[in-house]
């Protein structure tokens, strides 16, 4: 199976925040707001945008590459050229002017909550190729963030399992064996029919009917046309509907053995044909249908075959000792070192 790598159905990242400060700062420098000679520091920059010195020393690195500012025998870096006398000023006195929703993109808690999905996917999705050791300092660069924030988000995800702290104070991703797929899958099959009668009740018909249609298309094409629709075939079923069940430890326990599990969603999206993903669709469909006539005895039946059918599938992708997709490992992820 062919799939167009057209749409990318990774959550969004959040933009980095020293692209933030660099468009305002590139805003009031092409403006002339700022006097030439206004001495600009890592340091200023950082206390009046509320961020980390990081991502304010990459900010200016990219306006002294664009021209606009220059480095001097002084400390920071001068607007214009190295003739002008330097002026130091509060940024604020000096002109710079942040609008509020500028200032809140740039808030530690929203930048945590943007960016945790992102590296718990990415994480996830590396699991069935893994050991990998997490770069913290890597993993702080690679997002524009403090070494604080990076931290946060490994703690979290050593919360839901994806990550172990070694003895040595090092973060890793272990490896997903066989066996824990098959634990994985177990504890779904008895908790997943359950909980998908449930979330099915808490929805409108009408919503169980959006995604009936989706997968009856797939279906009746015979073929995914793109990652994302593959993605939105699984959540669809697996998040939207399951994880809406009214309880609260199910969701818990389900979401945290569906999460390994995502590595083997981008291996079938990368190497598996239209033989190997059609059933999986065929399978929501029978669920689905079964959802939007009311018949909850058949759905959870049809529900347990068809975890029944994803683990078969799951493990013959970890067999097959697949090459590592190095365009899907994200660089904060490097081999651990053997001793």
């Amino acid at each position: 199976m062919e799939i167009s790598s057209q749409v990318d159905s990774r959550p969004t990242a959040p933009g980095k925040r020293s692209d933030a400060i660099y468009a305002v700062l590139n805003d009031h420098l092409t403006r002339g707001i700022f006097s030439q000679g206004l001495v600009l520091t890592e340091s200023a920059i950082a206390r009046a945008f509320g961020v980390s010195r990081s991502p304010a020393a990459a900010a200016l690195e990219k306006l002294a590459q664009d021209g606009l500012i220059c480095s001097f025998d002084g400390r920071g870096f001068l607007v214009g050229s190295t003739t002008n006398i330097p002026l130091r000023l509060d940024l604020f006195e000096a002109g710079l002017s942040l609008e509020a929703d500028k200032l809140d993109e740039m808030q530690q808690r929203g930048w945590r909550d943007r960016l945790y999905p992102l590296v718990e996917r990415d994480v996830a999705a590396s699991m069935a190729y893994g050991p990998f050791q997490i770069v913290g300092t890597s993993l702080a660069e690679t997002f524009g963030v403090s070494r604080t924030v990076a931290h946060e988000v490994l703690t979290r995800l050593e919360r839901v399992g994806l990550v172990q702290q070694g003895n040595n104070g090092r973060w890793y991703v272990p490896r997903l064996t066989v066996r824990d797929v098959e634990e994985h899958y177990e504890v779904r099959s008895v908790l997943e029919p359950l909980a998908l009668v449930q979330g099915a009740r808490s929805l409108e018909k009408e919503d169980i009917k959006v995604r009936l249609d989706r997968a009856r298309s797939l279906v009746a094409r015979g073929t995914a046309s793109s990652e994302a629709e593959i993605v939105q075939l699984e959540n669809d079923l697996h998040r939207d509907i399951v994880l809406a069940c009214s309880n609260a430890q199910f969701r818990q326990i389900i979401e945290r053995s569906q999460l390994p599990l995502i590595a083997t969603h981008l291996t079938f999206e990368r190497y598996l044909n239209d033989e190997e993903i059609l059933p999986s669709a065929e399978q929501h469909l029978k669920i689905l249908e079964a959802l939007y006539k009311g018949d909850d005895a058949t759905a959870a039946k049809e529900m347990v075959h068809h975890l029944q059918a994803a683990l078969v599938s799951t493990v013959k992708v970890l067999e097959a000792s697949v090459t590592t997709p190095t365009s899907r490992i994200p660089s904060y992820l490097i081999q651990p070192q053997q001793g």
